[in-house]
């Protein structure tokens, strides 16, 4: 007998479903460190409770003074909102029938598709953790009437990579994301000339506009993306709570006012410092895009510090050293970090929201089903509904304007 759909349907959730999971949280090395919480939700959202102050109700006294007044604990709660993560495969019912007669062709097939969209899907997560809350991938340059984009000069090499050729973008300004252009694949990347080819007619940008994937942008109270590291770790409102009503929900951003410096293990060390005596926690972790991870590798070489390499979860290495601190702290390449910072975290400080991990679609007892755009094709659907928390903003540091090498 050759090949039916029930068998193509097995194939993908027999060999398929199980590995696929692991594999796209693993992926991510921001991600692949925080904990999971699967359990704390009403209706679509999380509660959050923050520790912003302590019991005042303390003091010292002569013998038969007046106690102190009693005091709290000051908590609020944070809002964390689901973000909902789609992507689709699709086979023709032609590459299905000239497969019937060779499952395991078919199952090449299938595999390929699969691996590459758990590839795809942890490629964009990966990007998302360190891009903006409205879904920009990069800010545009001028362009006059062109189907050659320039993109902006401090573009990073990494955004172009992540907008090479298949990207499907939308071009607009953060306020209206499909402005320009909308639904437009790319077709070149130029990373040199900072510059993306796209297909369609010409379109006119300026400095006010900007790239995002495809129906992913949004307005800051739109938001469909992953709530970026930029807003975890800041001093502005995250997650509903203003940091400037709420002191305590402020992280500690060092900058230097866009002019760079050369990196000093005194710069983190002030900047760590500052964070553990705002929290009581120690940001043991720090994260740094190529230049910035190679400047302070170089540091530590040429003082012939101690660097030791050490494997975090879902594999991922780091180099592991101690400034004069009660622990040592692991530097993690992440090509993804805006260029010229370092970004610590506390363990604990942030918690992945998972109301469904990433799976298979089979509400219907079926991954392939029949597409509903009029073609003789089907399709699966790959999905995962998750957010980005933090709990502790203060133990969450940046330090910004930091010399690459």
């Amino acid at each position: 007998m050759g090949l039916t759909l029930s068998l193509a349907d097995a194939v993908l959730k027999e060999d398929y479903k199980g590995p696929l999971r692991k594999q796209i949280n693993d992926r991510t090395k921001f991600i692949a460190q925080v904990e999971n919480n699967t359990e704390d939700f009403a209706g679509r959202r999380a509660i959050v409770p923050c520790h912003i102050g302590r019991n005042s109700g303390i003091g010292y006294r002569k013998e038969g003074e007046t106690l102190p007044p009693a005091g709290n604990q000051q908590t609020v709660d944070a809002i964390v909102s689901m973000r909902y993560g789609e992507a689709r495969i699709k086979l023709t019912k032609q590459v299905i029938s000239h497969m019937a007669k060779d499952r395991g062709a078919f199952i090449r097939a299938v595999k390929l598709e699969t691996d590459g969209l758990v590839k795809d899907v942890s490629r964009d997560r990966a990007r998302q953790v360190w891009a903006t809350t409205v879904g920009t991938m990069a800010q545009c340059g001028t362009t006059s009437n062109s189907t050659t984009v320039q993109l902006a000069t401090s573009t990073p090499e990494q955004s172009l990579i992540n907008l090479r050729e298949g990207a499907v973008v939308d071009i607009g300004t953060t306020s209206s994301p499909q402005s320009v252009a909308t639904g437009r694949r790319v077709t070149a990347a130029d990373l040199t000339n900072k510059t993306i080819t796209i297909e369609g007619a010409a379109v006119t940008t300026t400095a006010s506009h900007y790239i995002s994937r495809y129906g992913s942008g949004g307005t800051s109270t739109d938001q469909r993306e992953l709530t970026p590291w930029s807003t975890l770790c800041g001093t502005g409102t995250c997650q509903s709570l203003d940091g400037a009503t709420y002191p305590a929900w402020q992280s500690v951003v060092d900058t230097n006012s866009g002019t760079t410096r050369p990196f000093t293990e005194a710069l983190i060390e002030k900047t760590s410092h500052r964070a553990e005596n705002r929290s009581g926690m120690v940001a043991n972790t720090v994260y740094a895009e190529d230049g910035t991870y190679r400047a302070v590798a170089q540091h530590l070489k040429a003082y012939q510090r101690i660097v030791n390499q050490v494997t975090l979860k879902g594999g991922h290495k780091g180099i592991s050293f101690n400034f004069g601190g009660d622990e040592d702290v692991t530097l993690v390449r992440d090509r993804d970090c805006p260029p010229k910072t370092l970004n610590g975290v506390a363990p604990g400080a942030i918690s992945r929201y998972v109301l469904e991990d990433w799976t298979w679609e089979d509400e219907d007892g079926n991954v392939l089903r029949l597409a509903t755009d009029s073609t003789h094709t089907f399709e699966a659907i790959y999905y995962g509904f998750e957010e980005l928390a933090v709990h502790v903003r203060n133990a969450l540091w940046r330090i910004e304007d930091v010399e690459e090498v």
